[in-house]
């Protein structure tokens, strides 16, 4: 038997042990004898309560494999949420990328060269990596309708229960938080008398804004090799200015979704012990699971990809020449 199974087990092994020693100090204490024959002969009878004996030997086990079922459908759930996440946030990019907003970068007005451009820094290809710190420090409303596409997707399998790593600290996480209190009351009226559910918000919110990250990017597929530039959509117009972090017109954004499912409390910490498996392989499914502050959780991961509809520019971008 494993040496990890042993040691998950000690615990239990530990109070089945002190539970006999206490047994054998309450017979004693009680005046009791030991029978071997009768209790050979109780053991043996097929009446009364005596089967109970064998439901108290096999509940452990029962709830152990209840545990395993609730857990593996957790997953299977947080692996459609996931893949749904990658969905909205996609499509969040491809509405918001080339949309007119007033952020400081962007150059507004009636011919608004900045108004398909992401914040500066990014160019095509290359990812961006977007979590609750980076957004709030991006100070950019594009980044952050992307962002929060996948976490308010996220929320719903997010724990109801306080974990240390919750945290409302951001003003994302407690505008989320206040719209969902402000709705929850018109999707389930009998419901939301319940005292505890604003209180469960908020830990959902906390956990999936602080546990869900995005990576960003895109592929610039409108440019052509031209006498040695390359431009957007020549057909003879006056030049624009060329901003790397520009989203063309039908170009490809890519958005991965990763969130770190919290597991059940026991489940969790069982699955995350390393076993060293008699035929020598390694275990694939400890390394997945890691434990933050008492909280055991596996990353889930999903991709999706689709093209920025915005305004197709009638003039020419002007790249410069590629050596």
């Amino acid at each position: 038997m494993s040496r990890a199974i042993l040691e998950a087990c000690l615990p239990a092994l530990t109070a089945l042990a002190v539970a006999c020693a206490l047994l054998v100090v309450l017979l004693w204490w009680s005046g009791g004898v030991w029978n071997i024959r009768r209790l050979l002969t109780l053991h043996r009878c097929q009446q009364g309560g005596v089967q109970s004996l064998a439901f108290v030997l096999t509940l452990p086990l029962l709830v152990m494999v209840l545990l395993f079922i609730v857990q593996v459908s957790q997953l299977m759930i947080g692996i459609m949420v996931v893949n749904y996440a990658a969905f909205a946030a996609a499509r969040a990019a491809s509405v918001w990328a080339p949309a007119m907003i007033d952020d400081s970068y962007a150059a507004l007005g009636e011919d608004a060269d900045g108004q398909n451009e992401l914040p500066p820094g990014i160019t095509p290809g290359t990812p961006i990596a977007l979590s609750a710190d980076t957004v709030a420090g991006a100070q950019s409303r594009k980044y952050e309708k992307v962002w929060m596409a996948a976490a308010l997707v996220c929320v719903s399998i997010a724990p109801s229960r306080a974990t240390p790593d919750a945290s409302l600290g951001g003003s994302q996480a407690l505008r989320a938080a206040a719209a969902m209190k402000q709705l929850y009351p018109l999707f389930d009226p009998a419901g939301s008398t319940n005292s505890r559910i604003p209180q469960r918000i908020d830990h959902k919110v906390g956990y999936s804004f602080e546990n869900t990250y995005v990576t960003l990017q895109f592929e610039d597929r409108n440019s052509q090799p031209v006498d040695g530039t390359r431009t957007y959509n020549p057909i003879g117009h006056p030049t624009k200015t060329y901003y790397p972090s520009e989203v063309g017109w039908q170009d490809p954004l890519t958005v991965t979704v990763y969130h770190d499912l919290a597991l059940l409390p026991g489940a969790g910490r069982i699955l995350g012990k390393l076993l060293v498996r008699a035929d020598g392989r390694a275990d694939r499914v400890a390394p997945r699971i890691k434990a933050e502050r008492g909280v055991s959780k596996t990353r889930l991961t999903a991709s999706a990809t689709m093209t920025s509809e915005g305004l197709q520019s009638l003039r020419p971008y002007v790249h410069p020449a590629t050596p």
